[in-house]
């Protein structure tokens, strides 16, 4: 038993529809699997969606700004190794 609950919080805090845990835990009705795991499901707090979309956004941005200067690095790093190793690019 505790495995089939384990694999339903799994689904449900993976994203999972409703409906697709219903059908995987083979439940009759949706009002069983929604009384089981009501407390599993995301709480919808537009506060906190409106902090992590921002959170992620800004981390985004950041990588977006980092990722040519790492590009030019490697590009550094490989050329410096082909020539060492013999291999001129």
């Amino acid at each position: 038993m505790r495995l089939r609950h384990y694999f339903a919080t799994r689904l449900i805090t993976s994203g999972a529809d409703p409906t697709d845990v219903q059908n995987a835990l083979r439940h009759s009705s949706l009002r069983i699997t929604l009384e089981t795991y009501v407390h599993w499901w995301p709480k919808k707090d537009p506060r906190r969606n409106i902090i992590s979309g921002a959170l992620r956004d800004a981390s985004a941005k950041q990588n977006e700004a980092r990722r040519p200067r790492i590009l030019a690095e490697l590009c550094r790093i490989c050329a410096r190794r082909s020539w060492s190793a013999g291999f001129p690019s």
